[in-house]
C-alpha cells in the first residue's frame, strides 16, 4: 500500500514540477538563467515522468498505425498487393524445390539444401486432348464419342483407380450406349457437371449419367485472373454436389478398399460438406506449375505409344489443353505459366486432398490483432534507434518477414505479407515526421527566449 502512495505522489509531483519547468521557461528564463537550472535540478522526477509520457505517446502512435493498417487491411484495401505476394511465395517455393535438385556445386549457397520438395503427386496422370491430339484426329467440334470408349477399352487391360472426364457431355450422340458399356465395365468414371449463367444444371446425357459418377467442374477465379480457391461442394436445397476432385477421391477410395485392407489404409480423407458455399470454399495450394503435371497425349496413347501399365492404379484426368479450346483458361499463380485448362484445378484439388495441403490462413481477428501489436511493438524499438538503425530496419525488415511468410508456406499457412510491411514503414515514417516537429519547436522556442535573453544580456 505505502508503494502505491509513493508512486502516485512522485507521479503528482513530476507533474506539478514539469508544469513549473514549463512555466518557468515561458516567463523567467529571460530574467533568471541560474534560477532555471536550479529549478531543472530539482525537477528530475518531473522529467523522468515526462519522457515515460512521451515513450507511451510513441506507443499509442504505432497502435494507432496498426489499427488503421488492420482496418483497412480487413476491407481489402490491399488485396491487389496481397495477390501479388501469393505470386511471389509460389514462384520463391519453386524456385527453392529446383535449387534443391541441383548438384552441391551448382546449388546458391543462398537455398538452404533440405527444403521440402514439392511436386505433383506421382498418383496422378493427365491424358490430355492437346494440339497433338488434334493434329492426329482433326478439330475437335468433328470428334465422335467412340475415341473415349476406345481409351477405355485401352485402359482396362491396367485400370486406374479412377478415371475423371473433365468436359460436358450435355446432348445424345449415336455413340453413346458403346460409352455408357464401357464406363459400366470400367466402374471408376467420374463425369463433370456444371451450371450456366442462369444456374441451370448442365447434366451428362441421362444414358451416360447412369453408368457414372458426378462432379461439378464450376471453378472461380479472382479479377486478377489466378485462381486461388474452388469449391470441393456445391450445396442444394436437399443435398451437395462434390466436384470432380472429390468424387474422383471418392472412387479411389473406394477402388482401394476393394483391393484389401492393406490398400485402403491408403485411402484419402475427405471433408464433409458443409451447408453455406462458402463454408466449402479451400484455398489451392498449387505443387508445382502446370507443365509439370505427368501428363501424355491422348494420340500418343490411343496409338501404343504409352504403356497402359502406366496409369495402373492412379487417378486419371481426361481433360482438354490444346491451344484456344478453352473459353475460360485458368491461370496458376506461378510467373512464366502459361495460361492453362480448368483440368488442372481439378488435379491441384486431388493433389491437396491426397497430402492434405490447402493453404491455411490466420482468422482475420488475429490479423488485426497481430497488426496492432506489431505497430506498437515497431514504434518503441524504432523511437529507441539511431537513424542509421532505423534505416536498416525499414530496408531488412521485408526480406525477414517474406522469409518468415516462405516458411510458414511450406507448413501450408498463407500469411498476409503487405499489411505488416506497411504497418512498419508508416510506423518510421510517422517517427520522423514526430522527431522532425519536435526538432523544429526547440528551435523556435530556442530563438524566442534563449535569444531574447542574450540581446538583452550584450
Amino acid at each position: 500500500m505505502q508503494g502505491w502512495k509513493s508512486t502516485i505522489k512522485s507521479t503528482v509531483y513530476g507533474v506539478q514540477t514539469g508544469w513549473k519547468i514549463g512555466r518557468w521557461n515561458v516567463r523567467s528564463a529571460p530574467q533568471n538563467p541560474i534560477g532555471f537550472a536550479l529549478l531543472w535540478a530539482q525537477g528530475r522526477q518531473g522529467i523522468q515522468w515526462l519522457r515515460g509520457v512521451f515513450s507511451g505517446s510513441v506507443v499509442f502512435l504505432g497502435l494507432s498505425i496498426g489499427a488503421t493498417v488492420a482496418l483497412l487491411h480487413g476491407v481489402n484495401f490491399f488485396q491487389p498487393l496481397e495477390w501479388q505476394g501469393y505470386r511471389l511465395l509460389f514462384s520463391a517455393r519453386n524456385a527453392l524445390s529446383a535449387s534443391n535438385t541441383l548438384s552441391a556445386e551448382s546449388r546458391l549457397p543462398l537455398f538452404p539444401p533440405n527444403l521440402p520438395p514439392n511436386q505433383w503427386d506421382d498418383r496422378l496422370a493427365l491424358i490430355a486432348i492437346d494440339d497433338q491430339s488434334l493434329k492426329s484426329y482433326g478439330q475437335f467440334a468433328t470428334w465422335k464419342r467412340d475415341r473415349y470408349t476406345e481409351l477405355l477399352n485401352l485402359l482396362q487391360n491396367s485400370p486406374p483407380a479412377a478415371i475423371g472426364f473433365a468436359m460436358l457431355f450435355p446432348e445424345e450422340t449415336p455413340e453413346d450406349p458403346p460409352l455408357a458399356e464401357a464406363m459400366l465395365v470400367n466402374g471408376t468414371i467420374v463425369l463433370g457437371l456444371a451450371q450456366d449463367s442462369q444456374g441451370n444444371t448442365l447434366l451428362p446425357w441421362p444414358f451416360l449419367d447412369s453408368s457414372a459418377g458426378l462432379g461439378h467442374v464450376q471453378s472461380v477465379s479472382d479479377p486478377d485472373g489466378i485462381t486461388r480457391s474452388t469449391w470441393l461442394y456445391l450445396p442444394t436445397e436437399d443435398s451437395a454436389i462434390p466436384s470432380l476432385g472429390v468424387a474422383l477421391a471418392q472412387v479411389y477410395n473406394e477402388t482401394l478398399q476393394s483391393l484389401g485392407s492393406q490398400a485402403s489404409q491408403a485411402s484419402i480423407p475427405i471433408p464433409p460438406p458443409q451447408p453455406s458455399l462458402e463454408g466449402n470454399q479451400v484455398w489451392i495450394n498449387w505443387p508445382a506449375p502446370a507443365q509439370q503435371l505427368p501428363q501424355y497425349s491422348l494420340a500418343a496413347v490411343l496409338k501404343h505409344q504409352v504403356h497402359p501399365d502406366t496409369f495402373a492404379n492412379k487417378i486419371v484426368l481426361v481433360g482438354i489443353t490444346a491451344t484456344g479450346l478453352e473459353s475460360n483458361p485458368l491461370r496458376t499463380p506461378f510467373y512464366g505459366d502459361a495460361k492453362g485448362s480448368g483440368v488442372y484445378l481439378y488435379a491441384a484439388t486431388l493433389d491437396n486432398l491426397l497430402n492434405d495441403r490447402f493453404l491455411r490462413r490466420p482468422a482475420g481477428l488475429w490479423v488485426s490483432l497481430g497488426l496492432v501489436v506489431l505497430g506498437g511493438i515497431s514504434a518503441l524499438g524504432l523511437h529507441r534507434l539511431a537513424l542509421h538503425w532505423q534505416l536498416v530496419t525499414v530496408v531488412f525488415f521485408p526480406l525477414f518477414w517474406f522469409s518468415a511468410a516462405l516458411l510458414g508456406f511450406y507448413a501450408q499457412w498463407w500469411f498476409p505479407l503487405a499489411a505488416p510491411i506497411l504497418t512498419l514503414w508508416l510506423t518510421g515514417i510517422a517517427l520522423q515526421a514526430r522527431s522532425y516537429n519536435d526538432r523544429q519547436l526547440l528551435m523556435d522556442l530556442f530563438s524566442k527566449h534563449v535569444s531574447t535573453w542574450l540581446t538583452d544580456k550584450s
